[in-house]
């Protein structure tokens, strides 16, 4: 038996450098798998800044494109505004011209009707003065006309007279 032990202690102790053996050959295939998925993670990490990177960089692109449009679409806003308030202005003052001339024409219009009724009344009252002068030449005129008929009479006689007082 004391042979066997030998063989066993020397079992064992080729066992223990194997056994170290196959630990650091274990370690060191761990650590170069580690090391493959430190690279892979390495690499998707790299990847994805990258794509972030492009993300970020669209959308500095997009908010300056954005900013742009919007600077655009300020600016036709304010030109419509522009172009509202001017032809607001523009009507307005059109406007204001038409209520002017209109309110010259009424003025003109009242002028020519007032000036159209002293007209009237003068000539109505001038109608009535003139039929009253008509009226009283017509008197005098039929009295001058009675007169003269009275005047023939009369000379009519004084020629009767005359006749008869002549041989």
């Amino acid at each position: 038996m004391p042979g066997n032990m030998p063989a066993k202690v020397k079992k064992g102790a080729t066992t223990a450098p194997n056994d170290l053996f196959y630990e650091d050959q274990q370690l060191a295939d761990g650590i170069a798998i580690m090391e493959e998925r430190l690279k892979a993670l390495k690499r998707e990490y790299l990847e994805r800044m990258t794509a972030l990177a492009i993300r970020k960089e669209q959308q500095l692109s997009f908010s300056a494109e954005l900013e742009a449009r919007k600077e655009v679409l300020e600016a036709k806003k304010n030109e419509k505004i522009d172009v509202l308030t001017d032809c607001t202005r523009a009507y307005k003052v059109r406007e204001r011209k038409a209520v002017e001339e209109i309110a010259k024409q009424d003025a003109a219009l009242n002028a020519l009707q007032e000036t159209k009724k002293k007209l009237q009344d003068n000539l109505d009252t001038f109608g009535v003065e003139l039929d009253s002068q008509i009226k009283s030449k017509r008197r005098v005129f039929e009295c001058l006309r009675e007169r003269i008929a009275e005047m023939e009479k009369e000379f009519a006689v004084l020629l009767s007279d005359v006749e008869q007082c002549a041989p």
